[in-house]
This record gives C-alpha cells, sequence and structure tokens, in this order.
C-alpha cells in the first residue's frame, strides 16, 4: 500500500525488481504508487479509527529504513514513527510485521542469493536490532514473517512471487530452514532485549492457512485432509512450538538435510512464538480417489479470485484443529477477507463481502463461545491494493481506490458501514 518506492532513500527490493520483468505481474502494473499510503497515511489512518477499529496492523518496509551499506536510513525510520504517532492519536494499537517479503534487491544476487544463503539469517537479525531499537517501546505486538510458505515456496521454487526463482522443492526447504532459523533468533532477540515491561510485548509468526476437511466418510479423505494441514501448516507451526518438523512432512522429504535441526536449533525454535497468527481465508475439501488416493476439491461461494471461496465454518473446524495440536495456544486472526473483480460492475455496494464478514465475524464469536484460545481478529482490509503477482486486478479493500485517477481518491463501501 505504501508506494513510494524511491522515495527518502528507500533501496530496491526484490518486488520492485520483480515487477519490473514482462509477465510477472497479470495486469502488467506495479507497486511504485499503490494507494500512496506514504504519503497520505494520515487519511486512512483516520478512515481505519471512523470505522471503529481498535488496533492496525502494518509492516516496515526493510530497504525504507535501512540502507544498503546496513546503516539506518533515518527518513524511512521518521516515516514509521510518524505512523505510529498517528495511531497513537487515533486510539489504535499496532502490530506490527517485520517481513512481508520485500527483501532488499542487494540481498538477492549471485554473490549473496537472499533466503538460499545462511548468511541471511544474522543479516535478518541485524534489521530487526534496528526495528526494536527504535521502535519497540511504542509497539506491543510483533510479527516477524507474513506467510513464509509464501515467499519461500512462490519466490524459491514456483517462481510466481519475488524473487521469481524456479527450482525444486528439496532446494526450497533450503531457505525455509533459514527463514526459521531467523525467526527464531530474532524472537530470542526481543524477549531478552527488547520485551515490554513484565512481558506484556508479544511477538509471533502469521501463517498462510486454509483448512482441509474431508468431504466423504472415508478413512483415505480424513488421512488425506490430516496430511495436507500438517503438509501446509504444521510444517511451519511444529518448529516454533515444538522444535521440529512434523514426522509426516519428514518423511515426505526424506534425506533433506535442510530439516535436519541440531540440538541447540531444535531449543531455539521450541516455543518461539507467544501466539500464532493465521491468514485464513477458505478451506478445500479432501475426498477418495479410488484406492488409497484422494484428491482436492472445491467448497463454497465463488469470489474473484480463483483460490478463494467462502466457507465460514471451515475457520471453526481449522480453529479446533489448531488447539488440539497446541493446547493453549493465542491464536489471532491476522487476515480474513473477500475479494471481488477489478471490473465489478458495482464494487461500492459490495454485498458480497458484507456476507462473508457478517458469516466468519459469527464464526469467530462461536470460537469464542467455545472456549478456545482466539486472542484476536483483523479484516483483510481497509483499503484496495496492490495484490502482488494479481496487480490490481484482485480488491479485498473496504475501501475501494481508484486507480485508474492521478488523485487515489477513496471511496467506501457497503462493507465499510
Amino acid at each position: 500500500i505504501e508506494g513510494a518506492h524511491d522515495a527518502d532513500g528507500k533501496a530496491p527490493s526484490i518486488w520492485d525488481d520483480f515487477c519490473r520483468k514482462p509477465g510477472n505481474i497479470e495486469d502488467g502494473t506495479s507497486a511504485d504508487i499503490a494507494c500512496d499510503f506514504y504519503h497520505r497515511y494520515e487519511e486512512d489512518i483516520e478512515l481505519a479509527r471512523a470505522a471503529g477499529f481498535k488496533h492496525f496492523r502494518m509492516s516496515i518496509s526493510w530497504p525504507r529504513v535501512m540502507r544498503e551499506d546496513g546503516l539506518p536510513n533515518e527518513p524511512g525510520i521518521a516515516f514509521y514513527s510518524s505512523v505510529l504517532d498517528a495511531l497513537e492519536k487515533a486510539n489504535m494499537t499496532p502490530c506490527v510485521t517485520l517481513y512481508h517479503w520485500d527483501l532488499p534487491s542487494s540481498l538477492q544476487t549471485a554473490d549473496m542469493p537472499g533466503w538460499m544463503s545462511p548468511k541471511i539469517v544474522d543479516i535478518f537479525v541485524e534489521y530487526a536490532t534496528l526495528c526494536f531499537t527504535r521502535f519497540a517501546s511504542r509497539v506491543p505486538m510483533w510479527i516477524t514473517f507474513n506467510e513464509p510458505a509464501v515467499f519461500v515456496f512462490g519466490g524459491y521454487q514456483g517462481g510466481w512471487n519475488a524473487p521469481g526463482i524456479k527450482q525444486s522443492v528439496a532446494e526450497a526447504l533450503v531457505a525455509m530452514r533459514h527463514v526459521l532459523l531467523a525467526h527464531a533468533k530474532v524472537v530470542a532477540l526481543y524477549r531478552a532485549r527488547f520485551q515490554l515491561g513484565e512481558k506484556t510485548g508479544k511477538i509471533g509468526i502469521t501463517l498462510n492457512t486454509r483448512h482441509y476437511t474431508p468431504v466423504d466418510a472415508s478413512d483415505v479423505a480424513a488421512k488425506g485432509a490430516q496430511q495436507m494441514l500438517e503438509d501446509r501448516i504444521a510444517s511451519w507451526s511444529d518448529p516454533v512450538l515444538f522444535g521440529d518438523f512434523p514426522s509426516s512432512f519428514k518423511a515426505t522429504h526424506a534425506g533433506n538435510l535442510a530439516l535436519r535441526l541440531s540440538q541447540s536449533e531444535q531449543e531455539t525454535l521450541r516455543g518461539s512464538i507467544d501466539f500464532l497468527g493465521i491468514n485464513y481465508y477458505t478451506t478445500s475439501g479432501v475426498e477418495e480417489a479410488g484406492g488409497s488416493s484422494w484428491k482436492i476439491v472445491d467448497l463454497g461461494e465463488a469470489s474473484g479470485a480463483s483460490w478463494l471461496r467462502s466457507y465460514p465454518s471451515g475457520l471453526l473446524l481449522l480453529l479446533r484443529w489448531l488447539s488440539g495440536r497446541y493446547p493453549g495456544l493465542d491464536i489471532v486472526i491476522t487476515e480474513n477477507g473477500f475479494c471481488t473483480p477489478a471490473n465489478d460492475p458495482e464494487p461500492i455496494k459490495d454485498d458480497v463481502r458484507v456476507r462473508y464478514y457478517q458469516d466468519h465475524t459469527r464464526v469467530v464469536k462461536e470460537a469464542v463461545a467455545e472456549g478456545l484460545p482466539l486472542r484476536g481478529y483483523f479484516a483483510w482490509t481497509l483499503l484496495d491494493n496492490f495484490e502482488w503477482a494479481g496487480g490490481y486486478k484482485e480488491r479485498f479493500g473496504m475501501v475501494h481506490v481508484n486507480f485508474e485517477d492521478e488523485a487515489l481518491a477513496r471511496t467506501v463501501k457497503s462493507s465499510y458501514r
């Protein structure tokens, strides 16, 4: 949402580079300007306040606050300080993500291959140290990584995410390992030096999730659903809670050295979150496909994105599954929302999004009434914005942004009201 891709000393990121390559972004656009939050944050925070929101989830852009030589970029730091000032004035509590995919370009080169390099772990700790030093006293809730599976397997295996590298899953697991170790070291740093008084400050990680539920009574479907949950979610949450990967995940990737954690690495990883953030949008069904095989099937109402269908009961099922696997773990829904296409003839009258939020917040209330340890809920999202490789084709905002006009006019939708 920030835009201002080269303003005030901001260095280029891998997403700046990715957008420059033809064919990477579906509509051929970039995030150079996006919502221009960099220049309009006061207006947008006022929109959030007026809607009644009490918490505001945001991220820090690594290349905006740290120069390529590793020194602080003071104008970039001043920007985030001003955002925190505006949030304080609006009586809104910030939740800050350290890494939302925009690695500095200088760390993704032939000599320094980004998250594929073991050097990135300590470099990320240096970046986190800068952020904590400047902002920890003002931020009670931190997230190390947003959806690491997406930028690891999308960026270092599938190639549809920055930096656009296509290689085997086995090779991408090296990046996964480095992300987990970087997370653990940053959490240890935060707890040792920066956690707020009486440990009231919290730090966690946010995972992209979807529930997988059997749609027939077969053992095959039940086994398939469990395997998908372990492969897509527990492969990240088990290490930060138990200190190791699920046995099923290690069996799938037998012999891969990236999954072999030393005793000290396991100890650092174990219990390295105060809460688990989950981005939940949808659920997939699993059904028997003959013999011992199974297949994934769509469930629920379609949206403006092929991957997203509304299935609110899946959220409750997922919360139960997580609570059963990790008893007592605090869970925060860090994203939940519904998209409509950019060419929607009635973009302001987003009744389908209203219905999505009504259905899912009802499930949230059911989860709380059931006693599940759900501690927070963030909607995705306030503004229509640049949705990565989808560009501006998918609209998730409660506020419409006119990207066809230089004024980037904001117009509240039905879901905002």
